[in-house]
């Protein structure tokens, strides 16, 4: 009986590491896409990228989330653009001073 369960649980093991597999490939994916609709000025499409990979890893919210400030930004949302940027920084992320100085002109606020 023992001998069942442990075939199960290794093809079980299988299964969820294939779709871990899958799962990064749909990060990438959602990244590049991301990147793509950033660099084609299409901000909404891109921000929508940077939440799914959220929703799919919510870890992955350090990785994208200056990113993500700079796409509200660019779409003139600085209020959403600040709170990113100062989630940013609780998370431990180097946010380039550049666009820090930037978002600081077109909407002051202290740091």
């Amino acid at each position: 009986m023992y001998g069942k369960y442990k075939q199960e649980m290794l093809r079980q093991s299988k299964i969820t590491r294939r779709l871990l597999n899958f799962s990064q490939i749909f990060l990438r994916a959602y990244l590049n896409r991301a990147f793509a609709y950033a660099f084609l000025k299409e901000h909404d499409k891109a921000i929508a990228d940077y939440k799914k990979m959220v929703e799919i890893r919510p870890d992955e919210l350090k990785r994208i989330i200056d990113s993500r400030a700079e796409q509200y930004y660019e779409k003139g949302d600085y209020a959403k653009a600040w709170t990113d940027v100062e989630k940013a920084k609780e998370l431990g992320v180097n946010v380039d001073k550049e666009f820090i100085e930037k978002l600081q002109k077109a909407s002051p606020r202290k740091q």
